[in-house]
């Protein structure tokens, strides 16, 4: 059960993704490229399957003081960064 929902989250957001993007929005290389390091870490250890409180940890222990805008948000959601994260990054 717990896999079918984190399915269903997945597809949401790649779906809400695909249509702002389409929509005339920022494109997903557009952002990803201009990532800050800090955040392209972030997105590596969750590709990486690194759990979650692990990357809040880190998160809260670099030091970092993170400043996300709206496309950079919807960015990390379409790459399926997890809401705990995401919340702890802003």
């Amino acid at each position: 059960m717990a896999h079918l929902q984190k399915l269903s989250t997945f597809f949401s957001a790649a779906l809400v993704a695909w249509i702002y993007f389409s929509s005339g929005g920022v494109s997903p290389a557009q952002v990803s490229g201009s990532l800050p390091p800090e955040l392209q870490d972030i997105v590596k250890l969750s590709q990486a399957q690194v759990p979650d409180d692990i990357i809040v940890t880190h998160i809260k222990n670099s030091g970092v003081a993170y400043h996300l805008n709206a496309d950079e948000i919807i960015y990390l959601r379409g790459v399926n960064v997890s809401k705990e994260v995401i919340s702890a990054l802003v």
